[in-house]
């Protein structure tokens, strides 16, 4: 890794999608759910874990998203997070690598910025999430001064928690940097989180045509693991 991370909370930003048609979206599943999530919780820096799908799978290149809250970027640097395996026997032979059969957009980034709605209901995981990545040629504090006028809209629809992060490092599949074929990642990243599907439509609805240099993309939960209420 060519990049110092800071020591600062943050959240691991996994998008993926099947590229085998070795691989079902059920053994995806699995394989996710029963073999490598409880790998990463046998590490020392992750303990709480979600998984989403896109709410229009059909017309998105990457269906699936996995977050990992971290209270310390730093980890991501480690051996010990370096050596979470990626093979596994109930992925398809010969190799048994989820690299040869999945493709993964992987991101650290670091939480600038954050606000909750005052709900009691706002712990744990939210059933939806509105991911809006900025891209690298908005300034930083136009950023934050975006991010600080949220706060209204957000409340205004019931916005159960905003995010603002920025991106420290990027990677596809553990290529080297020249290899990869992704395209530049989102510089920022704003995520909010809403209990029901009006929410996330009204504040699709209210972002939409807004932000010209953003990529808007909704997610609904699969399933939530681990220690999720201090995520």
């Amino acid at each position: 890794m060519d990049v110092q991370l800071p020591s600062v909370s943050g959240l691991l930003y996994v998008n993926s999608k099947i590229t085998s048609s070795s691989l079902s979206a059920d053994l995806f599943t699995r394989w996710y759910e029963d073999v490598h999530i409880p790998d990463i919780f046998e590490t020392s820096g992750i303990k709480a874990a979600y998984r989403y799908q896109s709410t229009t799978p059909d017309s998105v290149e990457r269906p699936y998203l996995a977050l990992y809250p971290l209270k310390d970027l730093t980890f991501l640097q480690t051996e010990e997070f370096k050596s979470i395996p990626v093979h596994s026997e109930i992925l398809p032979e010969p190799s048994h690598a989820v690299f040869d059969v999945a493709d993964f957009d992987t991101r650290y980034y670091s939480l600038e910025k954050s606000f909750t709605s005052p709900k009691e209901s706002n712990r744990g995981p939210a059933r939806f999430v509105l991911s809006v990545g900025l891209r690298p040629s908005i300034p930083d504090e136009d950023v934050k001064a975006k991010f600080d006028s949220y706060e209204a809209l957000a409340m205004g629809v019931k916005t159960l928690r905003s995010r603002l992060l920025k991106l420290q490092f990027a990677r596809q599949n553990r290529l080297p940097k020249d290899e990869k074929k992704l395209e530049e990642p989102p510089g920022w990243l704003v995520l909010h989180e809403f209990e029901t599907e009006d929410t996330l439509k009204e504040m699709t609805q209210k972002l939409d045509g807004t932000h010209v240099d953003a990529s808007i993309k909704a997610f609904e939960l699969l399933k939530a693991f681990g220690d999720t209420d201090e995520a």
